[in-house]
Order: structure tokens, then sequence, then C-alpha cells
């Protein structure tokens, strides 16, 4: 406990320590100086981290358009889904929406790939693990019951036989 605490309080206190210097780098100089610093930061942090965020969105897009393709796959996200059937449908809905957007954008596919090839692959290996999406789909529970269905089933087959003997 104290050692997350002293983390979160050092965390803080470095924030602070770089926000101050930031600030402190802005309000001293000249203009130029502020010009640069700004416009430095500003040039450091765009391409890589808009790159990112595509290839993130492409991904996720990606991912979800192959399970609304699939009625496998749909019917498994469904049901496993916590948000219940309607919003599940309208979030993979959403993405065959927004899927062409990514395909034929090719600044995005030259940075990322083809994602949509891999969501395939991905989806059909996760799928084999008992796995959509973010959900596990695994039938442990439903095949617990199947046998305890089939047991009663049996036994009243069994009585309902033994009845008719007599």
């Amino acid at each position: 406990m104290y050692a997350s605490r002293s983390s979160l309080l050092a965390g803080l206190l470095w924030a602070l320590f770089v926000a101050l210097e930031v600030s402190a780098l802005a309000v001293g100089g000249d203009e130029s100086s502020k010009t640069g610093l700004l416009l430095s930061l500003r040039q450091a942090a765009t391409p890589a981290a808009a790159a990112n965020v595509a290839c993130a969105e492409y991904s996720r897009v990606a991912n979800y358009s192959v399970i609304a393709g699939n009625s496998t796959y749909r019917a498994a996200f469904q049901q496993a889904s916590p948000l219940g059937t309607f919003e599940s449908t309208a979030i993979i809905d959403g993405a065959v929406k927004k899927l062409p957007e990514f395909q034929f954008d090719g600044p995005i596919n030259a940075a990322c790939g083809n994602l949509t090839e891999v969501a395939i692959a991905g989806a059909e290996a996760n799928f084999t693990r008992g796995v959509v999406a973010e959900f596990n789909i695994n039938a442990g529970p439903r095949a617990a019951a199947a046998a305890q269905l089939g047991l009663v089933f049996s036994v009243a087959l069994a009585t309902v036989g033994m009845l008719s003997l007599l």
C-alpha cells in the first residue's frame, strides 16, 4: 500500500515539475523561442500519435466488421455481450459502415498494413480458443447444464419404461 502511494506521489510531483518547466520555458525568452518551443512540441507529438490512433481505430473497426460478417461470430458476440442485443448490434453494424473508409485510404493502409486480413485470421484463431472480440464464449457451463438435462431425461425415460412394464 505504501509503495503505491509513494509511486503515485512521485508521479504527481514529476508531472508538476514538467508542467512548471514547460510553462517557464514558454513564458521566458523572446517571441521566437516561444514559437519554436510550441512548434517543436506540436511536431514531435503529431505524426506518430496520429498514425497509432488511426491504426488502432482501423484494427477495432476491422475486427468488429469481421464479427458482423460471420453469422456464427455475430451470434456468439451478441450472446456474450453484456450490453444486450441492440447495443452490440449497433456496435458491429456501425463498424461495417466505417470499414470502407479505412480499406480504401492509401496513407492509412501504408502505415498500418491490411488490418482486415489480420482481423479475419485473428477472429478464426480466437474463436477456436473460445473468444469473440473481448468476450469469452467457452461452453463449459452450458455443457454441464446439458449433461444434467441429459441425466434427468434418462431417469425420466427409465421411469416411464419401468411403469409401462407393470
